[in-house]
């Protein structure tokens, strides 16, 4: 900013000022110490017994010859000793260069950020945990919910109320594949066993959705230093098609890392609390669970994880300041039927969409073993900071950029009069790409 320069420039010539004054005071104090040491008058004998010896020459040699003190004032302009500035001068730059090195290597040894820095820990920073929290929901320290599917093969899970708590969304193991109810494990407790009276749980009669509604008792005058809190499975078959998960309070939200892998044809997280001060949302992706339609999105906290693309994705922070820290991976899929080229099938493009807010947005897009067709497109409507890491991911075709303030590497085009002809590799290739940004800073890397 303007006034930080402003600032910095004073305080530099306000201590080439201070030096000069130190050093002129240093001299006069030298000056001062010389003159208390010089010896005062002597008085000598003034006897006639030496007047014969007047008339003799002196041929005594002094033992030391008297030096010529050098004039202090040899460089004076407009009133000021330039000696003394330029001393005072070279010592306050030494300070500077001194002090700004050490600034270098620290940020030098300093690791970068990544938007992760601060993320709270999965699970525990959600508190409300025992021995604080001892009072059990039915006196179970795991509830199971079995729901039959219904005919449309959709679920949805509505968490409800100030109740926070984890979530963990597993396929069914190996063993237990030929399930075809979803199954949840649940553990609620709470520090006031008088909210669970206000508690709901349970599933629509058609298996269509399961419901957890829990008191808040902020409004409950009587327990508004209350909590409760959930630790829930969700146990998906593969025969699900369509699942949707709602949370209002804070959440904390993991796929499990298992060998098995859960495919479904949607899938839809909105995790819409905005009370950080309750604490924050994360939502941790990773391969295991993958979907044709694909959408997570937060308001406030962190989606921090892998991410599959296996026809199109969708990732949004955009309602707050929610923090986006993927890697993309576009999954294998069957190559298009193509009649008029049988030899060499035409590949269909994955879809990517990322709609964020005033957090960070860290993109890592990774080539899967079959390249895809990309066609991503990045918009921020705030002033988050986008970075995209491309350099990976075997893109090859035209670019459209606008954003603020940006990096680049590795981008051709962008000069002349239509300064958004860019591209990478080939001009005319099929990949896509298109960024905007009108607010932000955009850092974009091939």
């Amino acid at each position: 900013m303007p006034n930080d320069g402003v600032a910095k420039t004073f305080t530099f010539w306000g201590m080439v000022g201070v030096v000069t004054t130190a050093l002129k005071f240093k001299e006069h104090w030298n000056d001062y110490q010389e003159l208390s040491q010089e010896e005062g008058r002597i008085a000598l004998d003034d006897t006639p017994t030496h007047a014969p010896a007047m008339g003799q020459l002196d041929t005594d040699i002094p033992a030391a010859r008297l030096k010529r003190k050098r004039s202090k004032q040899c460089c004076v302009c407009c009133g000021m000793n330039c000696g003394l500035f330029w001393k005072a001068f070279g010592i306050v730059l030494g300070i500077f260069m001194l002090w700004n090195i050490g600034k270098l290597v620290i940020w030098a040894l300093t690791p970068a950020p990544t938007g992760l820095d601060h993320m709270p820990e999965y699970s525990v920073s959600l508190g409300c945990i025992a021995p604080a929290a001892s009072h059990l929901y039915n006196s179970s320290s795991k509830l199971t919910y079995t729901i039959p599917m219904n005919s449309d093969h959709e679920h949805t899970l509505d968490i409800r109320g100030a109740a926070v708590g984890t979530l963990v969304l597993s396929p069914y193991p190996t063993e237990a594949s030929g399930q075809t109810g979803i199954k949840y494990e649940i553990s609620i407790r709470t520090d006031d066993e008088v909210l669970f009276d206000y508690l709901e749980v349970g599933s629509a009669d058609d298996g269509s959705k399961f419901t957890l509604k829990s008191p808040i008792p902020s409004l409950m005058p009587q327990h508004v230093t209350s909590c409760m809190r959930y630790d829930m499975t969700l146990f998906i078959p593969q025969s699900l098609r369509d699942l949707e998960i709602k949370t209002g309070a804070p959440a904390h939200i993991k796929f499990a890392d298992v060998p098995e892998i859960a495919t479904l044809d949607s899938l839809k997280i909105g995790m819409f609390s905005m009370a950080a001060e309750v604490g924050e949302n994360l939502l941790f992706p990773n391969m295991h669970i993958q979907a044709k339609d694909y959408g997570l999105e937060v308001y406030t906290g962190w989606i921090a994880g892998d991410v599959p693309v296996v026809e199109s994705t969708s990732l949004s922070t955009r309602r707050g300041n929610g923090v986006l820290n993927a890697r993309i991976h576009p999954v294998a899929v069957s190559a298009d039927d193509d009649e008029d080229d049988d030899d060499f099938p035409q590949m269909p493009a994955a879809m990517l969409h990322t709609h964020t807010g005033h957090g960070r947005t860290d993109i890592t897009y990774l080539q899967g073993s079959v390249h895809r067709p990309i066609n991503s497109k990045h918009e921020s409507q705030s002033n988050g900071d986008i970075y995209l890491t491309y350099k990976e991911s075997g893109f090859n075709g035209p670019v459209s950029f606008q954003a603020k303030s940006y990096s680049m590497r590795n981008v051709q085009g962008g000069i002349g009069q239509d300064k958004n002809d860019r591209w990478v590799g080939n001009k005319d290739g099929e990949d896509r790409l298109v960024v905007k940004s009108d607010l932000g800073w955009v850092g974009l890397y091939f």
